[in-house]
């Protein structure tokens, strides 16, 4: 359900062209790998001078023409002001995406932050960022996804009240 959801939330289709960032070790490298192969499309794999060279980053996503990435905040940070990605679809998550990053990229295309601890299959909440969004909103579930907050005593706590995530 977690690859039909997301090839379904991100448009990804076997025309896509995928870019992976995430090396193999990490949770996040299984958004770029199973549902890009699961639906025909192209995965583009970095070399490791590109993946830690923004400017040779950027090269490599415009000359394979790269549709959907999958980019940390703290690289998004770092890129230069006017960089143009051309990318249809920028998830980004695992830490907080500053909200000039939010500003410049949203506006270039779908911009989303996703959110999942290791534990669940690498996310459990999304959210499209529009300019100007509070960048510390988890979103909403995915499919087949419940979050709640509760107290200590595991009772839901209101809107705005501090507590514990529990994703099912």
């Amino acid at each position: 359900h977690f690859m039909a959801w997301y090839q379904a939330h991100v448009g990804l289709d076997s025309h896509s062209r995928v870019l992976q960032f995430s090396t193999i070790g990490f949770d996040a490298s299984l958004l770029d790998i199973l549902p890009t192969f699961a639906c025909g499309a192209l995965l583009v794999l970095p070399s490791e001078e590109q993946r830690r060279d923004p400017v040779q980053l950027i090269r490599l996503i415009h000359r394979q023409e790269v549709t959907h990435a999958f980019l940390p905040p703290a690289l998004l940070s770092i890129l230069p002001r006017d960089v143009h990605l051309g990318l249809q679809h920028l998830i980004t998550g695992g830490d907080v995406c500053e909200p000039g990053v939010i500003a410049r990229l949203a506006g270039q295309c779908h911009l989303h932050n996703i959110y999942g601890p290791t534990e669940t299959t690498v996310l459990a909440t999304t959210r499209v960022f529009a300019e100007g969004d509070n960048n510390r909103n988890l979103g909403l579930p995915i499919a087949n996804t419940q979050v709640l907050i509760l107290d200590e005593h595991l009772h839901p706590v209101p809107e705005h009240t501090p507590g514990e995530l529990y994703i099912a």
